[in-house]
C-alpha cells in the first residue's frame, strides 16, 4: 500500500494567492476544499511552472456556501509535481476557504 501525504496549502478569508514553500514532489491524488462561508468561493492550483493541477475536471475547483470540493486521481489525470505550489483563490470568499493536496511520493 502506498503512502500518501497531505499539503495544507493554505486559508483564505478573501480573494488571494498562497505559495507553499519548500518542496513537494510525487503525484496528486486529490484536492479537497472547505468554504465556511456564504457565496461560492473558487479556487485554481498550478504548480512551479503554472501548469493546472486540476488536469481533465476543469480548470478551477468552486465551493459553494458551507460546502467542500473534492478531486481524486480519475478526476486529475495523475499530475506529478515536483517543487512548490501555488493556490489562488477568488469568488466570493465570506468565511474560511482551505485548500489541501494530497501526494503520494
Amino acid at each position: 500500500m502506498a503512502e500518501v501525504y497531505r499539503i495544507h496549502v493554505g486559508d483564505f478569508t478573501s480573494s488571494g494567492e498562497v505559495k507553499t514553500t519548500g518542496i513537494h514532489s510525487g503525484m496528486v491524488v486529490g484536492i479537497y476544499a472547505t468554504h465556511t462561508g456564504a457565496g461560492s468561493a473558487t479556487f485554481t492550483v498550478v504548480d512551479e511552472v503554472g501548469y493546472n493541477l486540476f488536469g481533465k475536471s476543469g480548470a478551477s475547483g468552486n465551493v459553494t456556501a458551507s460546502a467542500s470540493c473534492q478531486k481524486d486521481q480519475e478526476d486529475l489525470d495523475g499530475t506529478a509535481i515536483v517543487g512548490p505550489i501555488t493556490v489562488t483563490s477568488g469568488g466570493t470568499v465570506n468565511g474560511t476557504l482551505s485548500v489541501f493536496l494530497y501526494v503520494a511520493p
